[in-house]
């Protein structure tokens, strides 16, 4: 997967872009071109440092403007890295 990110809008943007397995080629075009628009925030919580990104898994997908999953397809994944 490769990315490419904008900060400068609130939330920020991520675009998303799925890589075929090392050694495959993906017969579709359109999936060789395929680019999965989201969106990401960085927060300091109370319990350390969160990256929570948004984004449509569809062809005809488009950028979420919040991070609740209520889109269709739309996919929320948050991570945590714990403070010591």
């Amino acid at each position: 997967m490769k990315f490419t990110l904008d900060p400068s809008n609130e939330p920020g943007r991520i675009d998303l872009k799925p890589l075929p397995p090392e050694g495959s080629e993906v017969a579709d075009p359109a999936l060789r071109s395929l680019t999965l628009p989201g969106i990401y925030r960085v927060k300091k919580t109370d319990k350390g440092l969160e990256l929570t990104i948004a984004w449509v898994a569809s062809l005809q997908g488009e950028r979420p403007e919040k991070f609740d999953g209520k889109a269709q397809g739309e996919v929320v994944v948050r991570l945590l890295r714990k403070d010591k």
